[in-house]
Formats: structure tokens, C-alpha cells, sequence
């Protein structure tokens, strides 16, 4: 389980000019260091309620800003899963790594 702040998402949103820039930009953070060993996310990862109902908003603001045709579609499809939690942490699903 890993634990972000609302400010490092926040600084993912402000470098994006896409919703393909955040998505990854998220998934950078709940890979950390491991990101470039990933070959295949198998299984989303899962974000507490506080961290994934931000997420949910930036994404819906971002894209609204950006005239996607559906805010917020991009990050329901390829975004992090809802947890129990009511934190800011994400816990990686199933993952295929590159030297597995």
C-alpha cells in the first residue's frame, strides 16, 4: 500500500494536457519506483474513498476544462477501483512485471 497526498495529485493534474497524462500520471505515483517495470496492469489499482473521490473530481473538472466529450469517462474506464479505506492510499492490483 502506498500513501499520496492531495498536493502530488494536484501537481499531477497542472503537468497534464490530456487525460492520458493524468492517468498515467497517477499510476506513476501508485507504482512509485516500480513503474518501469510493469509490462501489464492485470488488476486496477484500488484507492482509498478520500484519494478516488478527488481523483473522480479532478478528472471531471480537467476534462470539462479540456472539452473531452465525457468528463470523467477516460478515468472510470483506465482509473483506480474504489476501496474500504477512507484514506489517500492505493494498494496495486495484479500486476505483470517486465522480469517476471
Amino acid at each position: 500500500m502506498t500513501n499520496i497526498t492531495k498536493e502530488q495529485v494536484d501537481k499531477v493534474f497542472a503537468g497534464a494536457t490530456s487525460s492520458r497524462d493524468y492517468i498515467l500520471g497517477l499510476y506513476r505515483l501508485a507504482y512509485g519506483d516500480n513503474w518501469s517495470r510493469v509490462k501489464l496492469v492485470i488488476e486496477w489499482p484500488s484507492a482509498g474513498l478520500l484519494l478516488y473521490h478527488y481523483a473522480v473530481s479532478k478528472a471531471v473538472k480537467f476534462d470539462t476544462a479540456h472539452d473531452v466529450f465525457i468528463p470523467g469517462w477516460n478515468w472510470m474506464n483506465e482509473g483506480f477501483t474504489k476501496a474500504d479505506e477512507d484514506d489517500w492510499s492505493i494498494t496495486i492490483g495484479e500486476t505483470e512485471w517486465v522480469d517476471d
